[in-house]
């Protein structure tokens, strides 16, 4: 603990140092990422090549592949070896760009989801607002194009779908 006060050792270290039978499962899961991006460099040494995982930690895995690669490089490795560094690296921020950008997807659809539940909770439980441009039910049962109510337009999010191209009408039905 000395040390750890003394700045000589990080915390997580000195955890992993007092080998506490309780505290040596919570430091086994803390490190598997860490454990996981060396055993990724080990074989990218050894000139195995495995594809990067997508539950990867990309933060820490990134600049420690980078780096092993540049001693590799500096050291004389195999072409082989280098190539399967740069492959490793160059699917790594693929996957990590994918990733970032299902997370927002994600994000955006979560947000609009609560912006409808905000407008059922706001117009008590009646469904969304009128869309700007019809009638409320009060006014003419939602008749489009009559306009806004002499108040205004409806305070809350647009129900419905954002802007973009609208999706293709259904078929018409055939009588029976």
């Amino acid at each position: 603990m000395q040390m750890m006060g003394g700045q000589l050792i990080d915390p997580a270290e000195a955890l992993q140092l007092l080998d506490f039978p309780d505290l040596k499962a919570f430091t086994q899961r803390r490190d598997a990422p860490l454990e996981d991006i060396q055993a990724v460099i080990e074989n990218l040494e050894d000139g195995k090549y495995e594809t990067p995982e997508p539950f990867s930690d990309f933060v820490r895995a990134r600049p420690m592949i980078q780096a092993s690669y540049l001693r590799a490089r500096r050291q004389g490795a195999k072409q082989k070896v280098l190539q399967n560094f740069r492959r490793y690296m160059v699917e790594l921020d693929a996957l990590q760009q994918r990733t970032a950008a299902y997370q927002a997807q994600q994000a955006q659809l979560q947000q609009m989801a609560m912006q409808r539940q905000a407008g059922l909770v706001a117009g008590g439980g009646q469904g969304a607002p009128p869309s700007p441009g019809t009638m409320s039910n009060e006014e003419g049962a939602g008749v489009p194009g009559a306009g806004p109510s002499p108040a205004g337009p409806p305070a809350g999010p647009p129900a419905g779908p954002p802007a973009g191209p609208s999706p293709t009408p259904p078929a018409p039905s055939m009588p029976t």
